[in-house]
């Protein structure tokens, strides 16, 4: 017989990706290679479904509008809680006056800084404050420190998730404070959406960015997030 050799082809499907060659049906030989032809020869193309998930925002808020300077995390967490249909009462105005303050002057126990101005300390709020306060509205859970594949699993089950990221999704550095590990230029976005097809996450940017909603890449947002994982989910 003569050799042969699968041509290099692209072949696309909507909402698939494709897998590979295979002898059989089934999908448990593949084609590896060129090989001798001695009969006629059929190939089967495997597929995979790609996920894709995307949450209703309910509104979109930019702190900008109330002149805050900090406060992302506030901003995050009312579009979080109210696409999960809570605090629907609330606009940001009257939401942000509810905001816990600090116990000890750090970021562990509630928001520390100054939401108006940047001053020398963090101005901010950490996850498992976040949540405590979250769970006056909802439910709420600290999922800081998981697997991407967990923020995913969120977004399919419907559960928007507020996500520590950082300014335009410029290059973070790590930082240990007294009080614990974080990160530089910090900005909180609220996670809405997956697209494996495209490989890109949705974010809501309470910064107004891009209008406030966009995707960005897998890559993009692992890069930035991985480097202080901070992560509250909302349902």
């Amino acid at each position: 017989g003569e050799s042969f050799s699968m041509p290099s082809l692209t072949i696309s499907r909507e909402g698939y990706g494709f897998q590979g060659w295979f002898y059989d049906r089934n999908f448990t030989n593949p084609y590896s290679g060129s090989f001798d032809v001695t009969e006629d020869v059929t190939f089967y193309a495997e597929w995979k479904e790609l996920t894709y998930a995307e949450i209703k925002v309910m509104n979109l808020i930019n702190q900008k509008d109330l002149g805050l300077v900090n406060g992302t995390e506030a901003a995050s967490l009312l579009m979080a809680l109210q696409s999960a249909g809570h605090a629907l009462d609330y606009n940001f105005a009257s939401f942000i006056k509810n905001i816990p303050y600090s116990t000890d002057g750090t970021p562990v126990t509630g928001f520390a800084g100054d939401l108006w101005t940047d001053t020398e300390q963090i101005d901010g709020i950490l996850p498992e404050a976040l949540e405590t306060w979250a769970n006056n509205y909802g439910s709420a859970k600290n999922i800081s420190g998981c697997e991407m594949e967990d923020l995913i699993a969120c977004i399919l089950d419907g559960h928007p998730v507020v996500v520590w990221l950082t300014n335009a999704f410029q290059a973070t550095q790590p930082v240990n404070y007294p009080w614990g590990a974080y990160k530089t230029n910090v900005c909180v976005m609220t996670l809405y959406g997956y697209d494996e097809g495209n490989n890109s996450f949705l974010v809501a940017d309470p910064t107004g960015r891009n209008d406030g909603l966009y995707w960005v890449s897998y890559k993009t947002f692992q890069n930035v997030w991985n480097v202080y994982p901070g992560a509250v989910e909302i349902w």
